[in-house]
């Protein structure tokens, strides 16, 4: 829309220079008389022709051309009418021209060329009728048309006494001749109305320069048409005077400027066709009555110079048609002023009315501000209850279960990310269940409280100590190695030892307490939490009041000890070993690739972080991964060749089959979810559920990999085993698609002997 517009004022401006280039070569022509008489006044004629016929063309030219663009309708009426007006006044004129250029003669009057310069008048009227513009109130209506009758009032006194009188007077013309003559002044009344009527009328804005341009048409037209009218009646007019200039300059003016309305006249979409009211400039408002002295001053000359009596009355009645309409305009404007006084009252009153309401609604809102306030005070209040419940121990007052996870794995990325170690206390009382029993439990809840106050006194700021559950407390100490975790553990149990408990009396308690460190005991949180948690029941099972780490030789003993001595782990074993014989039994190569499977899959456990006991429960998984193969057919297991579609979706069965079989012994059912997810890829496209990355048992993922790498390096009946570094090619190949990539290194690690660990044998 704005690149039509710059192009339409162009458009305008183009114009405005071929009119002035016209009008300056005119004016240069009748001032300089550059040839002789004859063609001087042709020169004359061609230029008024000219000037005409460049108005009428350029109305036409730019219809047909708005017509052709695309975009909003508009109406072409108004230009296309104006062009037919100023075309058929150029006609006229070359009539004119012809009689007097070409026959050397004065045109007869009335005459041809009259009937052409006479239609200009209704095409110019109705073409100003049918310009787009904006409705306006009655109130300014009228008010507009009282003006314009004022100085449609100046006009006709003037003109009766210059030239409608002397022209009814005049007794040498016939009648036709008479009303010819008059059809000339009243026409030129009629273009003084049709000015005002377009300067009182309101055009869009951007139309305001094409209403300029045809004003200044109009005016220059009327003024030489009533100075040709003056001087024709007094026998003093002859071509090639600066008059002529008026008519070629007006109809070029007029022609342009109704292009120039059309052009760039017309509404934006964002205009409506409400009724606008606006204040008129001060000369619109002043000039109907500057012009009643005009009229007084016209008065005093004809009594002066005893013009005709008749067109003496006729200045008469003039200005006192004027002094009516000047009183009617007065009244109206009294009323006016009246309206818009009681307009103002009420204004003042709702205004008033407005600004009480406004009082009480503030009010309002300065209530209902309070009361948020308050409610958000009781929000934040309550929210601050929440957290303090949802993250803190309401016995001890020390953080809870919840926040001391958070705090381990936040300090456990913080030491992996720097390289910085970082420890864990696990302690408890010893004989807390007598000291219940003994002096009831408030006064062990006492205990806990009171221990906990003064372990955290002992404490540095840094550290964090909180009840994990029970009885148990634990103390994360960053930027703390082994040897400096025992020193304050055993700072730590000996201050408890010698302190005098307030509950029971003044009861004199120990406590045990576990050591583990990060990276050298674990490198996951749970495994850290159990590798102290296991070195605090050595502790206990070790005599009590007394610090063991995780890396004790006695810790691991006694766990040896109590894993083998485990009745259940020896029946477990068994069925374990009986379940990996079935396999054995259906397919050899399966029995055999289960056994290596299981013996890797412990290595990487305990190198992935999982303690002693979760590592063997890993390991188990391992050897039962293929227990599910028991239910596929031997034609399908012992195939030579490759499988087909369907064998392959009846061999990918037996992870879920495995599953279910090893849901139905309550030893293995904690296992059961990794065999069940042995073959989920990381990044989803596994099988049976689809799982990827952590959704995966990081015992699954370990499986997995361990699998792989025995199939590889394992004989099939439908392929030859190859050697350890293509197997590793091949894991290393789809590390981060279908394996964990920390499992995939751990592997490698353990392949290059990298990493040493004294692994406990699970079988």
């Amino acid at each position: 829309m704005a690149q039509g517009q710059r192009e339409e004022r162009k458009t305008v401006f183009q114009g405005v220079a071929w009119v002035a280039a016209l009008n300056l070569m005119a004016v240069a022509w009748i001032l300089g008389r550059p040839f002789s008489k004859a063609i001087y006044v042709a020169g004359v004629d061609a230029f008024e022709i000219l000037g005409a016929l460049m108005g009428g063309l350029w109305c036409l030219w730019t219809a047909l051309r708005s017509r052709r663009d695309a975009g909003t309708p508009r109406n072409i009426a108004a230009p296309v009418t104006m062009a037919i007006g100023l075309i058929c006044y150029s006609v006229g004129q070359t009539v004119y021209a012809y009689f007097d250029v070409i026959k050397h003669v004065d045109p007869p009057f009335p005459g041809v060329a009259d009937l052409f310069f006479l239609a200009i008048y209704p095409t110019i009227f109705t073409s100003i009728l049918r310009m787009s513009t904006r409705p306006m109130p009655l109130a300014s209506r009228v008010r507009v048309f009282l003006d314009s009758a004022m100085i449609m009032t100046a006009a006709v006194a003037f003109s009766w006494y210059f030239i409608l009188g002397p022209t009814m007077l005049q007794g040498s013309q016939t009648l036709l001749g008479r009303a010819v003559g008059l059809a000339y002044p009243c026409c030129d009344l009629i273009l003084v109305f049709a000015v005002l009527l377009l300067a009182s009328r309101s055009a869009s804005r951007s139309g305001y320069v094409g209403v300029s341009i045809l004003l200044t048409g109009l005016i220059v037209f009327v003024i030489g048409d009533s100075i040709y009218l003056y001087r024709l009646l007094q026998n003093t007019y002859h071509t090639g005077s600066l008059m002529d200039e008026t008519y070629v300059l007006g109809n070029s003016l007029i022609g342009l400027g109704a292009s120039a309305i059309h052009l760039l006249g017309r509404r934006s979409a964002t205009e409506t066709d409400v009724e606008l009211v606006e204040t008129p400039p001060l000369w619109r408002l002043l000039l109907p009555y500057a012009l009643f002295p005009a009229i007084v001053a016209l008065l005093l000359y004809t009594r002066s110079v005893h013009a005709d009596k008749t067109l003496e009355r006729g200045v008469i009645v003039s200005c006192l048609a004027l002094v009516a309409l000047i009183l009617v305009r007065q009244v109206m404007s009294i009323r006016e002023n009246y309206q818009l006084n009681q307009q103002l009252h009420t204004a003042y009153d709702d205004t008033a009315a407005y600004a009480a309401k406004m009082e009480i609604v503030n009010a309002e809102l300065h209530a209902t501000q309070d009361e948020l306030k308050i409610n958000l005070d009781a929000l934040t209040e309550a929210n601050e209850r929440l957290h303090s419940l949802a993250t803190t121990d309401m016995l001890t007052g020390l953080p809870n279960h919840r926040s001391m996870v958070a705090a381990i794995d936040a300090e456990m990325e913080r030491s992996a990310r720097y390289g910085r170690p970082c420890a864990l206390l696990f302690f408890d009382l010893d004989y807390f269940k007598a000291l219940n029993d003994t002096c009831g439990h408030p006064a062990g809840d006492a205990a806990l409280s009171e221990l906990a106050a003064h372990v955290r006194a002992g404490l540095r700021a840094i550290d964090t100590v909180g009840r994990w559950g029970g009885e148990e407390f634990l103390a994360l100490l960053p930027e703390t190695d082994l040897p400096g975790a025992y020193t304050v553990a055993e700072e730590l149990r000996k201050r408890v030892a010698e302190h005098t408990f307030a509950a029971g009396g003044g009861l004199r308690l120990t406590c045990s307490v576990g050591v583990s460190s990060y990276p050298a005991d674990a490198h996951h949180r749970d495994a850290l939490v159990d590798a102290a948690d296991q070195a605090m029941y050595a502790a206990k099972k070790l005599g009590r009041n007394q610090v063991r780490t995780a890396a004790d030789p006695a810790v691991g003993a006694l766990l040896t000890m109590s894993h083998e001595g485990s009745r259940e782990e020896v029946a477990l074993r068994g069925t374990v070993e009986a379940m990996a014989a079935l396999v054995s039994a259906r397919d050899h190569y399966t029995g055999e690739h289960t056994d290596e499977v299981g013996d890797l899959a412990i290595q990487l456990a305990q190198i992935m972080g999982l303690d002693i006991a979760q590592a063997r429960m890993v390991g188990l998984a391992a050897r039962l991964h293929d227990i599910g193969k028991v239910a596929i057919p031997d034609s399908i297991l012992h195939k030579p060749s490759q499988l087909d579609s369907t064998e392959w979706e009846i061999m990918r069965t037996h992870p879920a089959l495995g599953a279910e079989i090893l849901n139905h012994v309550p030893g293995l059912r904690t296992v059961a979810p990794m065999v069940r997810a042995h073959h989920e890829r990381w990044d989803g496209g596994g099988y049976p559920d689809r799982l990827s990355a952590d959704q995966i048992p990081l015992g699954a993922r370990i499986i997995s990999v361990c699998d792989t790498y025995g199939a590889i390096t394992t004989d099939r009946p439908y392929r030859s085993a190859r050697d350890s570094s293509a197997a590793r090619a091949e894991i290393r190949k789809h590390a981060g698609s279908q394996f964990d990539p920390d499992v995939v290194e751990a592997l490698m690690d353990v392949l290059d002997a990298k990493i040493s660990p004294a692994i406990q044998s699970a079988a």
